[in-house]
């Protein structure tokens, strides 16, 4: 979904000492759409905030504290808190991310990008959950709701109406009914799309009667595959599908709005199924069809409105699930570099400076840094370096092995650790990416060529360091021994004098 047109409806709260930066951080957001007002003081926020409560509050660094988290999520509990603080600290501000704060951003911003990303975040996880309820309570309200009287009968004791036919409800479709409200509560609680399809298929087999199959549309083939039945064995159904590129002129995928009109689903399904009869449901998640739902052996005017919208539901779900193991890769992703953030990669260091410790193997942190990236930016704007800094960080992703990891630390330093390699193979390594860097044509980027280098440290644990910190600040220092020096060097850290390592891993 785009949260872009929606930006205006969320009020966010600027509490920052710094006019510069307050300034700048209501600018940015307000340019893009957001209500924005600034605050100096926290009184001053604390003095509107109950009576207009806001859906952010970005935080200055002065007020970036455990107590001043606490009294705003005390008094306004379902509010983002973002602090912004200054990016050589930013990592002694983590801890609060479990005290309360949703995110903890650097400044200064290496893209604006960056703050507006973190406040949509927000926002679109505000929107479902809006969204949500208020599908939550239209089915509640058809449950609850007295049906107006047709001509043949005085009320009905179900909660959809009957338009066409005259039908007497029966006992059985009000169990059934009470089953789908129940489906929708266990739909609503689901924690994975898995989940929440084997909810859905169950209750539409149960209340229908009939087999059920969910086929998923594939958008860059054209084409719908079964990917799951109830009600029937799946070993003969295995691979069946139908490719709409192939089989229908002028196919779009807004034809799948009334999918029981393409003749190939027809086909597919009398020849697979051995049945003319079926109705044919799609599953909107929001962002457009991205499966269909068939009920075998039943026809259209046989599903009632509260099959209808207990499908309605389940793309709902399904959407909201989707959407948050999205932004949960955002929050872990840079944005500009498309590799783990400093967040991520510090607990991606801690697990593996566990492993390695369980394992009597060594982990070596490599952290490599583009020269004059100041002078680059300056010179070429920021597109431009971030464009340069992507292509770097690319380089360096697609040469590790699948257990590296790699992430981007500042503003131009990227950091690759290697599981079970000591500091001589961090050498290697940090030497064959130099070389890699240094031979690259980035002429295409700049319009010239100009000649792209990186300065790299490497550490290792256990025979340089004890913990991850020590890991991560070795790696940083031997960086820095390169930068004083000149540039596109690689520098080992030494063994700190009367160092004693954790466990022996032979020769460096």
């Amino acid at each position: 979904m785009n949260i872009r047109k929606y930006r205006g409806s969320f009020r966010v709260y600027v509490l920052d000492q710094q006019e510069d930066r307050r300034r700048s951080i209501c600018d940015i957001l307000s340019t893009v759409g957001y209500s924005v007002r600034a605050h100096e003081s926290i009184d001053s926020v604390l003095s509107t905030i109950k009576s207009d409560p806001p859906h952010f509050v970005i935080l200055g660094e002065d007020y970036v504290a455990p107590n001043e988290v606490k009294l705003i999520m005390d008094i306004s509990p379902e509010s983002h808190l973002i602090a912004v603080v200054d990016l050589g600290k930013i990592q002694q501000f983590f801890v609060l991310l479990s005290k309360g704060l949703y995110d903890v951003i650097g400044w200064p911003l290496y893209n604006a990008h960056q703050l507006v990303a973190a406040v949509d975040r927000g926002a679109e996880r505000d929107y479902f959950m809006y969204e949500n309820e208020q599908m939550r309570e239209e089915l509640q309200k058809r449950v609850a709701e007295p049906v107006a009287p047709l001509p043949v009968v005085e009320t009905l004791p179900i909660d959809f109406r009957i338009t066409e036919l005259e039908v007497e409800p029966t006992s059985s479709q009000s169990a059934d009914l009470v089953d789908l409200g129940t489906a929708t509560e266990e739909i609503f609680a689901a924690h994975s799309i898995d989940q929440a399809v084997e909810v859905y298929l169950k209750a539409m087999h149960q209340s229908l009667a009939q087999p059920v199959c969910l086929f998923k549309y594939l958008p860059a083939r054209r084409s719908l595959f079964l990917t799951q039945v109830m009600g029937l064995p799946p070993e003969p159904y295995r691979g069946l599908g139908v490719d709409f590129s192939k089989q229908e002129e002028n196919f779009s995928s807004q034809v799948l709005r009334q999918p029981e009109g393409l003749s190939s689903l027809r086909d597919l399904v009398n020849s697979a199924f051995k049945t003319s009869t079926f109705a044919a449901l799609p599953v909107d998640d929001g962002e457009g069809i991205k499966s269909v739902v068939v009920v075998l052996n039943r026809s259209h005017s046989e599903i009632l409105p509260p099959i209808t919208l207990l499908t309605r539901i389940f793309g709902c779900r399904v959407g909201t699930l989707s959407l948050q193991g999205r932004l949960h890769s955002m929050e872990q992703m840079d944005p500009v570099t498309q590799v783990w953030n400093r967040q991520h990669f510090e607990l991606k260091l801690q697990e593996e400076m566990s492993r390695s410790r369980r394992t009597h193997l060594p982990l070596s942190m490599v952290i490599a840094s583009v020269d004059e990236f100041k002078k680059i930016r300056q010179q070429n704007g920021q597109e431009v370096s971030d464009l340069l800094l992507r292509s770097v960080a690319g380089m360096i992703r697609r040469n590790s092995r699948v257990n590296d990891v790699v992430g981007r630390l500042s503003e131009s330093e990227i950091a690759l650790l290697l599981p079970h390699t000591g500091s001589r193979g961090g050498a290697i390594k940090a030497e064959r990416l130099r070389r890699m860097v240094e031979a690259a044509d980035f002429t295409k980027l700049f319009g010239s060529a100009i000649p792209i280098t990186i300065s790299l440290g490497v550490s290792e644990y256990p025979s340089v360091c004890r913990d991850a910190d020590e890991l991560l600040k070795s790696a940083d220092d031997a960086l820095f021994q390169v930068k004083d020096v000149g540039s596109n060097k690689v520098c080992i850290a030494p063994i700190p004098e009367g160092f004693v390592a954790d466990f022996e891993v032979g020769p460096r």
